[in-house]
């Protein structure tokens, strides 16, 4: 679904491909749920407490790997959250459900006064970490739904946020896919062959293989 007319790429572009940042982030939420997801195998336990609790320490160490990914980028923790300056979008992270059937316009952010903040497009202190030259940023919403025995992101959107209702519910000024035509479907729940492995040191189980037409091993016979 779609909200309003596309924002993002017009915010990323001048220094980065749109594809490329769109690309990244959902491999940083998908890979989010793997590493969660290995962790609670090896620990033969979990809730979904537990399972969002690993994948926010987690997130905490992909620094490095996105900024490899897109030099420049800043990871922020304002008031003990996390989000991601990429061009002239801060871009917060947040589930807003547990299925891929979930609708974006539920979203709600009550949770904290930064999310509250957030909820009306302001980022704190940004007079101090932005300079006029950067130009105005804008404060961008990273939804996506996912569960702790699903894995995810099933769906993922980007979306600028207007305040809030009485119920806390988010109004958007614009919604958007994170992946569209442009960049393939949505992607979905996991495939069984790409689904986390508790033995598999990297969290990924090989894919199947047909031994059917693998030759047998040669008989060693002696004459006696």
């Amino acid at each position: 679904m779609r909200v309003g007319e596309p924002f993002f790429d017009d915010l990323v572009v001048e220094r980065y491909d749109p594809r490329t940042v769109r690309r990244v982030l959902h491999e940083l939420i998908r890979e989010q749920y793997i590493e969660a997801n290995r962790i609670q195998g090896f620990r033969r336990w979990g809730s979904a407490q537990v399972h969002g609790n690993d994948r926010y320490q987690f997130s905490l160490e992909q620094s490095k790997a996105l900024q490899k990914e897109l030099p420049g980028v800043d990871v922020l923790r304002p008031s003990g959250s996390l989000v991601y300056r990429i061009g002239r979008a801060i871009i917060y992270p947040r589930r807003y459900g547990h299925h891929a059937d979930d609708c974006p316009t539920t979203m709600t952010l009550t949770g904290s006064d930064i999310q509250l903040r957030m909820s009306k497009g302001i980022f704190p202190d940004q007079a101090d970490l932005f300079n006029d030259t950067s130009g105005r940023p804008e404060v961008v919403v990273l939804g996506f739904t996912g569960n702790h025995l699903d894995g995810g992101p099933q769906v993922a959107y980007l979306g600028l946020p207007d305040g809030i209702t009485k119920n806390g519910q988010v109004n958007w000024k614009a919604l958007e896919p994170l992946l569209d035509g442009a960049d393939g479907d949505e992607a979905g729940p996991a495939s069984p062959a790409n689904k986390p492995d508790i033995d598999s040191p990297g969290g990924i189980m090989p894919a199947e293989v047909d031994r059917s037409t693998q030759p047998e091993p040669p008989l060693k016979l002696k004459l006696r």
